[in-house]
């Protein structure tokens, strides 16, 4: 079954500014910006699933909510706590993606 990756985006982006709670202009767009990075990392574990090992994924992971992490804290009034958990609820969204609708074992 193939993943409804605008849907991923869309929820993802959801899970992400409901950890934050903040309607900055600006945070809304970095949300964004971030989720769709998660996304288009999404893609590639999907199209690369075969080939792809469980410590390739593990990295990719890691990268996307330690820089989503990261962005997120740069903003004033963003707790860390708060930075963390909305990068890791964005990623858990493309996971989840991943696991039930394109088959990828490892995650």
């Amino acid at each position: 079954m193939a993943v409804d990756w605008d849907g991923v985006f869309s929820t993802a982006r959801q899970a992400a500014l409901a950890r934050l709670n903040s309607n900055l202009p600006l945070l809304l767009h970095t949300v964004e910006t971030q989720t769709a990075a998660m996304v288009s990392n999404g893609r590639f574990i999907e199209e690369n699933k075969e080939t792809m090992t469980a410590e390739e994924y593990e990295m990719i992971q890691r990268i996307q909510i330690r820089a989503t992490e990261g962005v997120f804290k740069a903003f004033e009034g963003i707790g860390i706590v708060a930075a963390q958990q909305a990068a890791e609820a964005a990623w858990e969204v493309v996971a989840e993606a991943l696991r039930a609708a394109a088959g990828v074992a490892f995650i």
